[in-house]
């Protein structure tokens, strides 16, 4: 309950804000300008309403629209804000300066300064076409946006280089597919189009690294129902994210598990073996189940156990920031998503503050980390520089 009066609150904030700057020289008369400001706060409300209707389970094609409209709205808000923050604070540096110029220039430049009359009607149409153009520029932004979003989905491929990998899994190929979050704006449709893209590349495995859903198993069951037809030599695995826990992480385990069959790993291994030669297969999950599951609290040293040391380790784990505790466990590889590569601005300015790695592949310390960008998109359907894509990793012998 803080979580949400704080969340709601700082919306307030950032929506009261742009009202604000908005309507303060818009000169809308009354009653229309009541109407405007009856739209910001539904705007504003819509967003924690739309959670209380997740987290209850609610779900119909009109609770989807709604969440189709809260969701442009957060976007359209948080653009504005930080643009109308950016303005005010150059037009703030603008008039320090002026005033800073005239007192270096002593006192005739004051009297100059003060001699000039500031005329309220001009500074207001001044005002008035960069609040217009602020929000042609966003509303461009957005439906840049959305169109990347709801765009082709791109494969990225990447070599993953192995000393010492067994002959027989030189040019092995992992799929990893991503934070689809399939929920009121990502419905089958979109999962059909992954499922074929699956199929035409013909991994060998296949590893989604959580995210999959945004709601219950009950109003999303038919939605990711395509993803059971996916038949994967050397199977399909599946581990956790932070969604899973807010949507029934168990019925969605157990669904994924017994009706789309795909081998969950909860802090577990499995051997893969090809010919004579073997790699290790590990999932852990996701980091928010120490709040909520603490029984299953992620655990990359428990998911390792057993293993041989000499083996080539993969850990799939939804979160880069597992990252630590995997290196610490002796994994080679660790698969991540999670940040969906900052998604758009000025999200993606945050995301660096809680992540360690964002997207692509890094190393820490002797382990290395591939961060897909994922291939949905959370909250606003809007993708900006990190369109939607899979990943194709082939593991090459050095």
């Amino acid at each position: 309950m803080a979580f949400v009066i704080i969340f709601t609150s700082i919306l307030g904030l950032m929506y009261g804000y742009v009202g604000w700057r908005l309507m303060s020289t818009a000169g809308i008369p009354s009653p229309w300008n009541y109407v405007a400001w009856g739209v910001i706060v539904f705007f504003w409300l819509s967003v924690p309403i739309r959670f209380v209707f997740w987290f209850r389970g609610y779900s119909s094609t009109l609770v989807d629209w709604f969440a189709w409209l809260a969701f442009l709205g957060l976007a359209f808000f948080s653009i504005l804000f930080v643009l109308f923050l950016t303005r005010d604070i150059i037009w703030l540096l603008i008039l320090l300066g002026g005033k800073l110029l005239a007192l270096m220039q002593g006192t005739k430049g004051a009297e100059a300064a003060k001699s000039i009359p500031m005329d309220p009607a001009k500074r207001r149409l001044i005002l008035n076409v960069i609040n217009a153009g602020i929000l042609g520029v966003t509303g461009a932004y957005i439906g840049w946006g959305i169109s990347t979003a709801k765009s082709r989905i791109r494969v990225k491929k990447i070599d993953i280089r192995v000393p010492n990998l067994p002959k027989e899994f030189n040019g092995y190929t992992i799929l990893q597919v991503t934070d689809i979050h399939v929920g009121p704006t990502i419905k089958k449709k979109f999962v059909e189009r992954i499922v074929e893209i699956v199929r035409d590349l013909r991994p060998d495995l296949l590893a989604m690294t959580g995210d999959l859903v945004d709601g219950s198993v009950e109003s999303l069951r038919e939605d990711v129902a395509p993803l059971a037809e996916l038949d994967i030599p050397h199977g399909k695995y599946f581990v956790t994210g932070n969604h899973e826990y807010y949507s029934g992480v168990s019925a969605w385990v157990a669904h994924i598990r017994d009706e789309l069959g795909f081998r969950v790993l909860n802090n577990e291994h499995v051997v893969l073996k090809k010919g004579k030669g073997h790699i290790i297969l590990a999932g852990v999950t996701d980091l928010e189940s120490r709040n909520m599951d603490p029984e299953n609290a992620s655990d990359p040293q428990k998911a390792i156990r057993g293993a041989s040391e000499e083996s080539y380790k993969i850990l799939l784990a939804h979160q880069p920031r597992s990252i630590f505790k995997a290196a610490e466990a002796g994994f080679d590889l660790q698969l991540s998503g999670h940040t969906h590569g900052g998604q758009f601005f000025p999200w993606n300015l945050v995301v660096g503050l809680f992540q360690p790695f964002v997207k692509g592949l890094h190393k820490y310390e002797n382990t290395d980390i591939y961060v897909c960008t994922g291939v949905g998109y959370w909250g606003p359907p809007v993708r900006i520089g990190v369109p939607p894509q899979v990943t194709l990793l082939k593991l090459v012998r050095e």
